[in-house]
């Protein structure tokens, strides 16, 4: 073989000049600017002529191979001297070196090529068809059997002991398989098929443009709110949990045993009496003039009793020597509202207070009893309400027993001089105990050997990852406290009580692994009638009884919401949210009922908290008859003096925080803005509406918000406010157990505001100009709140900069500067909320975390949300503009990172600093300066007077040397 028919193979293989794919590659460079039905049609033309070409190119390679083997070398040599000597010329004038020294590499890895195989016959017979010759066939057999046998001897060639023959191979064809790249490119850059961009474009307007009517289609919504009717399921009780516990007799149950006649009948009267409480307990918490009121205890009440005291069988037995078994802890789960408070509190107390032997009271005093008992709970205001409570029972049941609560606000010094006083009962915060334990030594001597009782309120939320870290290291430092500490036992000689209503079997696990507890068990008390009952578990152990338990982890939040709640969701696109907010709480404002907003974050809270309370009434004609009866405009605020706003979250201080939950509870109507500082375990008395604005980090904290209302058997509602995009998030919720969520419709909602606030309505209406909306006067309704929004929010920027002109009368210098970074305070709260909610929107829990994407979010829609006019990219550069690292976020990663690795950027900043204020100072100085020598100038006129008296400074020397003598000593002119 010469190098001049290697040669000939390589371009009959791999080039081919005039073929018709190149013509059609040129077509394609071309129709790519055209539109996409164009584009569409080509690759289908060439879907089928590639198609074509493979039947062609078939039927050409069996023909080719029929005619091999018939004819001999006669006929080889003179295919070889018509067709390819053509074909030869042909390659010659368009082959480079480049192209044959990738051909030949690729030839000598033996790499089975297709376009080798079977593209270049085809090829050749297509140009040898198109020229019209009439020894087409010939050819085109000529032409294969000569480019298969070179192939065939450069790949023996080149592999030495490998004798590999071609073998057919079934590959695309090269126009089908550019076709296949130009889709891949195609699907990045367009949608490949029609139904999908129908799909696709559908899935955007109904998540980002969809009219309420739509949202409200989708959904099936309804038009009338789920009715709530007051339930007395949580006192239920079945025929064997009816009557006295174990059979035992008033007698055994409680009292001195010498009770009268009419003593008898009225602990017979008495619900709590025959669930084994104690009299004074009992007279309390049934006393129609005191503070609680009861008539009957709830399910979860005396199962939790009936756990936690001692049985009556072991009342007046002596304990045998040498025996000693230790009590059960306990996991109390009930629907939220069901009392689970009381349920521990009752027996501790009666532990605390009465001899269970002998049934007498049992006086110890404060300072030699020491601190029985700990109650941990994970927000301040539930200590405070809990506290409250304990307070309330320890004053009209035993007086010698005082209850403290430590969480935060005050100073350390006045809670140790409490402690030394004497505490029975500890209710605390796992930050605030924690440092009390590290730092209070009085603490420790009255927690060692004297501890009884440990409860956890809201256990989950105490042993997540928020707070268990703390739990744990009190809980170390309580063990090292206690006497039975040591190598082969590990202090616990408490019970732990654990509380929530979400609390599951997987807890279990952990509650064991942090609060420790060698051989002691545990069993539960639940608040349904179909929970593991405490007679049950005695009988059956604690190991049945989580069984029963773990048979229901798929739905971890069944029975968790109270029976009664209506549940509702309603789905709202971005650009609406606020406004259909006001929309619903302008019709619970109207008919006077009390209602509690959650919000994500503490911005949130106070921007919105200041944006309804600057705003001027909605509601109909009230700002009027206001201005009219009291001659002043005494109905600031968006919903009227009627229906004041408070706020509630976090970073508001303690003493705030109590007065706000105070004064809310006392109103007959209000709103309160709130984080989840709120969710947990306080009680709204008489709360009718829980409206989730934004939804929870956790699945479970739904159950708590939503729990605020309809407690201990009221009626109440909860509403969920959801975007298209995270409509997955109700099926969540269905599939853990929360399967009575409906639709509320959100047209429905509009338009009931609309009727409710006919003023606003018609700003909308006429602000249209003849416009028609698909929805009437709701959409009309929600365009006059946007439109009324937006210019409070200007008007307010407005007006804070000629407050800052009039504070800088005299300074033009300093007002110039004042005013380049002045931004309104609503202005600048809602872009701290814009960004807040940015960040805290994909903060969720991993099992939802899928469906809140802050990419599928659309910004410029919840700008609009929070009543803003600049784009996000605005929003964001005037953040940043505003922020007091400025300069730091200006600095670009790699400077910033080194600047922080080496320590200098303090020093640097301090530097830089000093000289801005000492820039300031001087310019100061210089233009007091000025002033002076212009008022000196000015004397000599008629109207120097004046002039001092609108200066607002006649004693203009004087400052001027008070300010040089500041500058002089290194302080700071003010």
């Amino acid at each position: 073989m010469t190098a001049e028919d290697f040669d000939l193979g390589l371009n009959l293989v791999f080039t081919n000049p005039t073929s018709s794919s190149a013509s059609t590659a040129a077509g394609n460079s071309k129709k790519k600017r055209k539109n996409k039905y164009d584009r569409r049609r080509e690759r289908g033309r060439q879907a089928k002529e590639a198609k074509k070409g493979d039947k062609t190119a078939g039927e050409d390679s069996t023909k080719s191979d029929g005619e091999v083997s018939s004819k001999g070398v006669n006929q080889e040599s003179k295919s070889d001297s018509t067709g390819v000597s053509t074909a030869k010329n042909a390659s010659d004038k368009t082959m480079d070196e480049g192209d044959v020294a990738a051909a030949t590499k690729k030839t000598d890895l033996g790499i089975k090529d297709d376009v080798s195989n079977n593209n270049a016959p085809k090829r050749a017979g297509k140009k040898i068809e198109a020229s019209g010759d009439g020894a087409a066939d010939k050819v085109d057999a000529t032409v294969d059997k000569s480019a298969a046998k070179e192939v065939h001897e450069t790949r023996r060639v080149s592999e030495t002991k490998s004798t590999l023959t071609p073998q057919p191979v079934a590959t695309s064809n090269p126009i089908t398989r550019d076709s296949n790249s130009d889709n891949a490119t195609a699907s990045r850059r367009h949608r490949p098929e029609t139904s999908l961009d129908e799909e696709e474009r559908s899935k955007y307007l109904s998540e980002f443009h969809a009219r309420p009517r739509d949202l409200d289609r989708g959904e099936r919504a309804s038009k009338n709110i789920k009715a709530s009717v007051a339930s007395d399921h949580i006192f239920g009780m079945s025929n064997e949990e009816d009557g006295s516990r174990d059979g035992a007799t008033i007698n055994d149950v409680g009292g001195t045993g010498n009770e009268t006649k009419d003593d008898e009948e009225v602990d017979q009267s008495c619900p709590f009496r025959k669930i084994g409480v104690h009299s004074n307990l009992a007279s309390t918490i049934t006393s129609p003039d005191g503070n609680f009121r009861l008539k009957q205890p709830t399910i979860v009440q005396t199962r939790s009793i009936a756990a936690l005291l001692p049985s009556s069988t072991s009342k007046g037995k002596k304990k045998k020597r040498g025996v000693n078994t230790p009590q059960k802890n306990l996991f109390i789960q009930s629907e939220t509202g069901s009392g689970k408070t009381l349920a521990y509190l009752l027996p501790i107390l009666q532990q605390l207070a009465v001899d269970s032997q002998t049934d007498r009271l049992k006086k110890v005093d404060r300072q030699l009893g020491g601190t029985r008992c700990i109650i941990l709970c994970p927000t301040r205001e539930l200590a405070t309400q809990t506290y409250t409570m304990c307070n309330n029972l320890c004053a009209k049941s035993y007086s010698w027993i005082v209850p403290g609560c430590f969480s935060g606000g005050e100073k350390r010094k006045s809670e140790k001089a409490r402690l030394r006083k004497g505490i029975s009962i500890l209710i605390a915060t796992p930050g605030r105990l924690l440092d009390h334990v590290n730092k209070t030594e009085s603490l420790l001597v009255a927690l060692k050997g004297k501890l009884e009782w440990l409860v956890l309120d809201e256990a989950d939320r105490l042993l997540d990852a928020g707070l268990g870290g703390q739990v744990e290291q009190i809980m170390q430092h309580l063990r090292s406290n206690q006497p039975g500490a040591g190598p082969k036992r590990d202090g616990v000689t408490w019970r732990s009580v654990l509380v929530s209503a979400t609390v599951t079997p997987e807890l279990e696990g952990m509650a064991k692994t942090i609060l420790g507890g060698v051989g002691r068990e545990w069993e539960w008390a639940r608040g349904h009638k179909n929970g593991t009952k405490s007679n049950q578990v005695e009988e059956e152990g604690a190991d049945s009884s989580m069984d029963v338990g773990a048979n229901n982890t798929s739905n971890e939040l069944d029975n968790s919401a109270p029976r009664q709640l209506a549940q509702l969701y309603m789905m709202v696109s971005a650009k609406l949210r606020l406004t259909s907010l006001i929309a619903f709480l302008a019709a619970r404002a109207s008919k006077g009922e009390r209602t509690v907003v959650f919000l994500s974050t503490c911005d949130s809270v106070d921007y919105h908290h200041a944006l309804f309370t600057s705003m001027e009434s909605i509601l109909g004609n009230e700002s009027q008859k206001d201005t009219d009866n009291n001659g002043s405009d005494s109905s600031r605020g968006i919903f009227g003096k009627r229906c004041p706003i408070y706020k509630l979250h976090g970073d508001i201080p303690h003493t705030k925080r109590c007065s706000t939950l105070k004064a809310f509870s006392e109103d007959q109507s209000g709103i309160l803005l709130a984080t989840d500082v709120a969710a947990r375990g306080l009680n709204f008395p008489s709360l009718d509406w829980i409206v989730q604005y934004d939804p929870p980090c956790e699945t479970k904290d739904y159950v708590h918000r939503a729990g605020r209302s309809a407690r201990a058997g009221q009626a109440g509602h909860a509403l969920l406010f959801l975007l298209p995009s995270e409509r997955q998030y109700i099926e969540v919720l269905q599939l853990r157990g929360l399967n009575d969520i409906s639709a509320l419709s959100l047209s429905a909602t509009l338009s009931a505001a609309a009727g409710s606030c006919p003023g606003i309505t018609q700003e909308g209406e006429a602000k249209a100009r003849g416009n028609t909306f698909s929805d009437g006067r709701g959409e009309a309704f929600t365009s006059a709140v946007q439109i009324r929004l937006e210019e409070t929010i200007q008007q307010d920027d407005v007006d804070y900069k000629a407050s800052i002109d009039k504070k800088f009368k005299g300074d033009p210098k300093q007002r110039r500067k004042a005013k380049k970074q002045a931004v309104g305070p609503l202005l600048e709260g809602a872009r701290k909320a814009f960004s807040a909610f940015v960040r805290a929107y994909p903060a969720k829990e991993k099992a939802v975390k899928h469906i809140f994407n802050a990419r599928a979010l659309h910004l410029g829609h919840i700008a609009r949300s929070l009543a803003l006019k600049d784009a996000p990219k605005m929003v964001s550069k005037n953040s940043s503009n505003n922020d007091e690292d400025g300069k730091g976020q200006k600095m670009s990663g790699e400077k910033r990172k080194s600047r922080l690795a080496f320590n200098s950027s303090n020093s640097k900043k301090e530097d830089d600093d000093k000289m801005d204020v000492d820039g300031e100072e001087n310019e100061r100085y210089m233009s007091l300066l000025g002033d002076a020598l212009e008022e000196q100038k000015d004397r000599k006129s008629p109207s120097a007077k004046k002039k001092k008296t609108e200066g607002g400074g006649v004693d203009t020397r004087k400052r001027m040397l008070e300010a040089a003598k500041m500058m002089q000593q290194g302080l700071e002119y003010m």
